[in-house]
């Protein structure tokens, strides 16, 4: 292919992606190309301007702010999250992003110190951890009882989280067990066979 016809494939290629959301997989059995080869042309597609992409002000402002945030205190990330000015909205929205930080950060034999506070306990109630973690730790960073609601001591924060996870890996267990009692070595060579593929896909960024 010349670099004229790159071009008109290029252009074809990120109005397709971009303007009719045609995903990367229609788009390269569209053209009779490779789906790597889709993700390289849209790469080179932003690369030469041909397509800008542009944020709207108010998440813009707050990317920047998180920046800002990181090179001025040395943290490796900061999280903002938009709320209102009520107070129980506002406890809401730290707990929900607190919730989805641990699921997609956490990583199996990660020891994790527990502060006490209102969020935390609300943040207990959210979070539904989707993988197993059969080795990751839950640590109390302050003892005693609080002179508070006992709902916000420390240990009613810890064992909740270490409850999810528990439950998480035991019907994980569970199930796993049957299939193969059932199913035995031919339920098996399926289970991995799909959970190869899901990997690959995930590997190639179709999810």
């Amino acid at each position: 292919m010349d670099a004229r016809e790159f071009d008109d494939l290029m252009i074809r290629v990120a109005w397709l992606y971009h303007q009719r959301g045609w995903t990367q997989e229609q788009i390269a059995h569209h053209f009779r190309v490779s789906r790597a080869t889709v993700a390289r042309v849209l790469q080179r597609a932003i690369r030469d301007e041909l397509v800008k992409i542009c944020f709207a002000a108010e998440p813009e402002h707050r990317m920047l702010l998180e920046e800002g945030l990181c090179q001025r205190y040395s943290l490796e990330e900061a999280i903002l999250v938009p709320s209102t000015v009520d107070s129980p909205a506002r406890q809401t929205a730290l707990a929900k992003a607190t919730a989805a930080y641990l699921e997609r950060s956490l990583e199996d034999g990660t020891v994790v110190g527990l502060g006490t506070s209102r969020t935390l306990h609300e943040m207990t109630d959210i979070y539904s951890p989707s993988r197993k973690l059969p080795n990751c730790v839950f640590v109390e960073m302050l003892g005693g009882i609080t002179d508070e609601d006992p709902r916000f001591d420390i240990y009613n924060v810890s064992w909740k989280l270490g409850l999810f996870l528990a439950a998480g890996n035991a019907l994980g267990g569970w199930w796993a067990a049957r299939l193969s009692v059932r199913g035995g070595e031919k339920i098996i060579r399926y289970v991995l066979i799909v959970a190869i593929l899901i990997m690959s896909l995930k590997l190639l960024g179709v999810f």
